[in-house]
């Protein structure tokens, strides 16, 4: 790979031109480009070769490294959206499919806890006001 110059990619420039046109976020943008980058050091063959079975060998390869979710699922859409813009490898839908979350309970408060709540934050803006008209007066 050492031969191989990354940014002169044809596949990386439609790449990039292919967020441009879609008008991705900054952070999107900078997102993608660094998990591409990432998996072309991981694959070491040009960008214009890779086939749906190297998408499919390097989320393998993040299984293995146990990443969050999360991680898992951006790095699958930039693949996603990668081949199936960019190497035209098929639909995004059927290149990589999206990995499930994980289902976090949330604890809801009670109404008596609520009203606490109100009550300890409304004592303590009363608190605060008399104090400014203490130092202003003072």
């Amino acid at each position: 790979m050492s031969d191989y110059i990354f940014c002169e990619s044809k596949a990386y420039l439609r790449f990039l031109e292919e967020m441009k046109i879609r008008n991705f976020s900054e952070n999107t943008h900078k997102s993608y480009c660094w998990i591409i980058q990432a998996f072309s050091r991981h694959v070491k063959i040009p960008l214009e070769q890779i086939t749906r079975e190297d998408l499919r060998q390097y989320i393998l390869f993040l299984c293995d490294r146990k990443v969050s979710v999360n991680t898992m699922n951006l790095h699958a859409a930039a693949l996603r959206f990668f081949g199936a813009f960019c190497l035209e490898l098929g639909s995004r839908d059927s290149l990589i499919p999206p990995r499930k979350g994980e289902h976090k309970i949330i604890r809801v408060l009670s109404k008596e806890e609520v009203h606490k709540i109100s009550l300890w934050w409304q004592m303590g803006q009363t608190s605060t006001a008399k104090n400014a008209q203490r130092t202003s007066q003072g």
